[in-house]
C-alpha cells in the first residue's frame, strides 16, 4: 500500500532529468509530509487501560509472593517450636493461627485486635534470635514435650521496663495465638532475674561487676567425639570474650515452655537462632542479693 501511494508522487527519469535539482526540494516535502502523516504519528495513549494493566501486574505480584512461601510441613503442630518457626516465617500461615479479634489487657484494660490492625502488634517479622530461661538441665527437655499446650512468648523491652506476652494455646491438636498481655517485666514468672538480666546486657560496666572469677568457658571440639574443652579466664577477659558471645540488643524474645520458675540461686539462659545455626548457655548463680555469671557454654 505504501509504494502504491508513492508512485503518484513520484517523477519518471526523464523528467528528473530535465528538472534537475529544481524537481527534487519539493519532492522531498511531499515526501516528508506523506512519511510524516503515515508512519510518524505518535499513538494515543489510553492512561485507564494503563492504570488497569499496572492493577493487574501487581495482583500478579502479590499472589506470586504468596505462591513462593512454602507449604507448612506435615507435623508443625507437633512441637511449639516447629510451629513457631512457620509461624514466625510464614505470613499466610501466620494469619491463619491468630484467633481474630485477638484479647488484648494492659493490666485493668482490656480490648481487642482486628485483623487489620495486626500489624501494630506484629513484632515476630524477622525476628532471628530467642532465649529461653531455664534452672534445672532436665527443664529444657519441656520443649521436646508434645504435650505441651500452653506457651507464652515475652517480647521484653531493654530500654523499657516493659513486656507484651503472646500466649499460644494448642486448641483441637492446632496451636494458636490467643491473647497479648502487656506488662511489667518484673510480673513475669522469672521477672526478678529478668530485671538483672536486662541490666546486664545494657550496661557493659555492669557486665564485668557481674562476672564471676574465674569464669568457666565450655566449648566443643569439632572432632568426631565432640569433646567438650573447659577453660577457666578472669573476669577481666569478659570485654574479649563476649565478641564471640554475642547477646541480645534492642529485645529479648523468651519463650516459657511452662518450665518451672521456683526462685532457684540457679538461672540458665539459653540462646539459640531459629535455623538452630548458634546456641549459647549462660549459667548465672545469685550470691546472696548480687546474680554473678559463672559458666558459658557453646
Amino acid at each position: 500500500m505504501f509504494f502504491a501511494h508513492l508512485s503518484v508522487f513520484l517523477p519518471s527519469f526523464s523528467e528528473i532529468k530535465m528538472c534537475k535539482h529544481l524537481y527534487l526540494l519539493p519532492l522531498v516535502a511531499v515526501l516528508s509530509v506523506f512519511i510524516a502523516s503515515c508512519g510518524g504519528r505518535k499513538p494515543i495513549v489510553d492512561v485507564e487501560d494503563l492504570y488497569r494493566r499496572d492493577s493487574l501486574e501487581s495482583a500478579q505480584d502479590t499472589l506470586q509472593l504468596l505462591e513462593d512461601e512454602e507449604e507448612p510441613p506435615v507435623a508443625v503442630d507437633g512441637l511449639f517450636d516447629d510451629f513457631f518457626f512457620t509461624f514466625v516465617t510464614n505470613q499466610g500461615f501466620q494469619m491463619q493461627r491468630i484467633s481474630f479479634p485477638l484479647p488484648c489487657t494492659n493490666g485493668t484494660r482490656a480490648r481487642t485486635v482486628n485483623k487489620e490492625d495486626w500489624e501494630k502488634y506484629n513484632k515476630f517479622i524477622f525476628q532471628e534470635h530467642f532465649m529461653v530461661v531455664f534452672e534445672d538441665d532436665d527443664d529444657i527437655d519441656v520443649k521436646n514435650d508434645t504435650a505441651v499446650s500452653r506457651v507464652s512468648v515475652e517480647w521484653i523491652d531493654l530500654q523499657e521496663d516493659s513486656a507484651d506476652v503472646y500466649t499460644f494455646r494448642k486448641e483441637e491438636t492446632m496451636w494458636m495465638l490467643s491473647t497479648i498481655n502487656q506488662t511489667k517485666v518484673e510480673e513475669l514468672p522469672n521477672g526478678e532475674f529478668l530485671r538483672f538480666f536486662r541490666h546486664f546486657v545494657c550496661d557493659s560496666v555492669f557486665q564485668v561487676r557481674s562476672i564471676d572469677n574465674p569464669l568457666k568457658v565450655i566449648t566443643s571440639e569439632d572432632t568426631e567425639e565432640e569433646q567438650m574443652v573447659k577453660t577457666k579466664h578472669d573476669a577481666s577477659d569478659w570485654r574479649y570474650l563476649k565478641e564471640d558471645y554475642p547477646l541480645p540488643k534492642g529485645v529479648l524474645m523468651n519463650i516459657d515452655y511452662g518450665q518451672p520458675s521456683s526462685g532457684v540461686r540457679l538461672k540458665q539462659v539459653l540462646l539459640q537462632s531459629m535455623n538452630d545455626n548458634m546456641f549459647f548457655k549462660f549459667k548465672f548463680h545469685k550470691y546472696r542479693q548480687d546474680w554473678k555469671l559463672i559458666e558459658i557454654e557453646n
